[in-house]
């Protein structure tokens, strides 16, 4: 009886097993949210229709800021994607916007994972 080559072998057991790693840590995302603006009756918005405001730039109509959230993922996590996922977060609280404070920034010194910060606004 022949013994598979130990390339075979990696190819077989260990690669399948990387990828799904991978694919699962490129998918994990953490969402932390500091409500700074309790708003009870607010109903859920569309993510798609909630605006993404950049760095620096402001509503140009009157707004509520309703709190910060915070969206962290992995190193290889890209910018799109924790702006996707904020949107989405935004969504489900009822904003109608955010301003991007910190997009794709370093979690921490420390910490490899990625993060952006936003501030969530409401129309008056």
């Amino acid at each position: 009886m022949r013994l598979p080559s130990p390339v075979s072998a990696f190819r077989a057991l260990v690669l399948p097993l990387l990828l799904a790693g991978t694919l699962t840590s490129c998918s994990s995302m953490d969402v932390n949210y500091l409500e700074l603006r309790p708003t009870p009756n607010v109903g859920k918005v569309d993510p798609a229709t909630v605006v993404v405001i950049p760095t620096g730039g402001s509503p140009q109509r009157p707004y509520d800021v309703l709190g910060e959230l915070r969206v962290t993922g992995s190193r290889d996590t890209p910018d799109d994607n924790l702006l996707r996922r904020a949107r989405k977060e935004a969504g489900k609280r009822g904003a109608n916007a955010i301003i991007v404070i910190e997009p794709g920034a370093p979690a921490s010194p420390i910490d490899a994972r990625r993060m952006a910060l936003v501030s969530l606004v409401r129309y008056k």
